[in-house]
């Protein structure tokens, strides 16, 4: 995986009870050819099963992903915010628990933002 030191980004993935899916939005993730600076998983039911997977997850892998409740009901722009408001890097990619990127994707965004 390649760091591409003019891309700083962070992920923000919005969750409501969807683990099979998560899983997958994770994995397009971890197999990106540039490697996001953080992961925020924001979970709008705090589930162990999602906190047991971001566990999991941080000891097979070596992402930052950090787990974040939201307590609002206002839905999952609320949800991206959060997840935008705690993030260090200079870009935010958002991706939705039932989504996936194709493995060149953020190095096709980066071409796009040079």
């Amino acid at each position: 995986m390649l760091k591409e030191p003019n891309l700083n980004y962070s992920v923000v993935i919005p969750t409501h009870d969807r683990l099979d899916f998560l899983k997958n939005a994770l994995q397009s993730i971890f197999v990106q050819s540039i490697e996001p600076y953080e992961i925020f998983i924001v979970d709008d039911l705090n589930q162990i099963k999602v906190k047991e997977l971001i566990q999991n997850l941080s000891k097979k892998y070596s992402f930052n992903i950090k787990y974040i409740i939201s307590k609002s009901k206002n839905g999952v722009s609320h949800s991206y915010n959060l997840g935008a408001k705690h993030a260090k890097s200079e870009y935010l990619a958002f991706l939705d628990d039932d989504d996936f990127w194709g493995k060149d994707y953020i190095h096709s965004i980066s071409k796009i933002i040079k």
